[in-house]
């Protein structure tokens, strides 16, 4: 089962790429094009620098130079600002810069607008800006408010929905590092709004009842941040709603000895307080939510919640086409159930 696209505006495919509907990739056949006379300019540009860097639709090579890569690189983590030219030439070229770097670093931009199109990338007066359709980074940190703004509505299902789709734009080790001071801070700031995206769907998960997708986007931001504590808390109830009581002690006595080494401190009254409640037996579990007794899609997570998050915003007027296809007995018809609760019923063609 796939989500389809026109032949012409197919994406290339890697591990982890989301799909959204409605927006329209560009394929490049650069070269091919160009010798036609085409317009080869993308369409639509969707960049990726949660992980590995990435332009949805083009090949790494097609971008040409590491330093073209590079300075793209550079221009994306800026998520729409200008990014200076001293900037530039200070990580393409590490403190020995060419005699023109100006120069050169227009030649590298020009090179890049034949693969993009000239609007995409503009000259300002102190350096250079990039104009993209779709930012991963945006669109998680979108989703992390999201996730918060339905937690506070007391819409659970909706929150799970949303947290499920972010964590799907945060898969793998994190934001590729890149050189210079401003490069380094860039990545600094994608790293907490990875981590905070990580613990605001680990408990809106545990609030849905899903205790294992809880216990991992935690774990996964403790791995990020050993010291983080409201992951850690977000980590205990989780096991203990799992009834594995004992990995919660241990976790905790493990963040314990990790405070006492590192900082010399002690875990957090808050954190402490629920430990007790553990040693206990105290610890209230909330009631993990209703589900139908109907048997769901195996292996099609991700885009069972992105299609819960397309009709969960259907429910507040903004409607998207999702086109569903695949062979005889691929799931089609489970995809076109109802929704969430509160969600409209879908108006489905399988």
């Amino acid at each position: 089962m796939t989500l389809q696209w026109p032949v012409w505006a197919w994406p290339v495919w890697r591990p982890g790429l989301v799909w959204r509907p409605g927006l329209v990739w560009a394929v490049a056949h650069l070269a091919a094009g160009a010798a036609a006379g085409f317009d080869t300019c993308m369409k639509s540009l969707a960049v990726r620098v949660l992980g590995d860097f990435a332009v949805d639709g083009v090949e790494p090579y097609a971008l040409g130079s590491r330093k073209a890569r590079l300075a793209l690189q550079l221009l994306a983590l800026a998520e729409g600002r200008v990014v200076p030219s001293d900037v530039l030439i200070d990580a393409l070229w590490s403190g020995a810069p060419p005699a023109r770097p100006d120069d050169q670093i227009a030649v590298l931009m020009s090179r890049l607008r034949s693969v993009l199109g000239r609007d995409r990338i503009e000259r300002r007066d102190t350096g250079y800006l990039l104009r993209c359709d779709w930012l991963d980074a945006t669109e998680l940190a979108v989703l992390a408010g999201e996730v918060e703004r339905r937690r506070g509505a007391a819409n659970l299902v909706g929150a799970a929905a949303a947290a499920r789709v972010a964590l799907s734009l945060v898969r793998g080790a994190g934001p590729v590092p890149a050189p210079g001071e401003w490069a380094r801070l860039r990545n600094a700031d994608l790293e907490l709004l990875i981590s905070g995206a990580r613990r605001a769907a680990a408990a809106a998960l545990l609030e849905a009842g899903d205790w294992m997708a809880a216990a991992d986007a935690a774990t996964a931001a403790l791995e990020r941040d050993p010291l983080d504590e409201a992951a850690l808390r977000v980590l205990l109830r989780a096991y203990v709603m799992g009834g594995r009581v004992g990995a919660a002690l241990a976790a905790y006595a493990s963040a314990r000895e990790r405070l006492a080494d590192e900082l010399g401190a002690d875990p957090s009254p808050e954190t402490t307080a629920l430990h007790t409640a553990i040693l206990r037996g105290e610890l209230a579990v909330p009631a993990p939510l209703p589900v139908s007794g109907a048997i769901g899609l195996v292996g099609r997570d991700s885009e069972l919640a992105y299609l819960d998050a397309v009709a969960l915003r259907a429910s507040g007027g903004s409607g998207e086409v999702v086109v569903i296809d695949g062979r005889r007995g691929s799931g089609r018809p489970a995809c076109c159930a109802p929704g969430p609760a509160g969600a409209p019923p879908p108006e489905t063609r399988c």
